[in-house]
């Protein structure tokens, strides 16, 4: 190799290799399902909020009860309105024995 190659500001391009291109292939239709699949998904929750009706309620609570409320809702792994929803229905099907 000359010296005038090797500070060459144009080198020459790296090998194509078809194993890479397999690669980026499956990990762009990998992407693709995932995006589909998000989008599925946020469409059905925008579907289930229009049949459920739901209205917008604002509430202040303790502040230990909430501390409580996130805590258990990460341990649930769900979100602090899924506890609420749960505990307000069964406190109301309750009162309505």
């Amino acid at each position: 190799m000359s010296i005038k190659d090797k500070y060459n500001k144009n080198p020459k391009e790296a090998p194509k290799s078809k194993g890479n291109r397999d690669v980026v292939s499956k990990l762009l239709q990998q992407d693709n399902e995932i995006i589909q699949e998000i989008a599925n998904t946020d469409i059905q929750v925008s579907v289930n909020a229009v049949e459920r009706k739901i209205k917008k309620a604002t509430f202040e609570l303790d502040a230990d009860l909430h501390k409580r409320l996130r805590a258990a809702a990460a341990l649930e792994e769900c979100t602090m309105l899924d506890i609420v929803d749960v505990a307000l229905k069964e406190y109301l099907d309750k009162l309505n024995r």
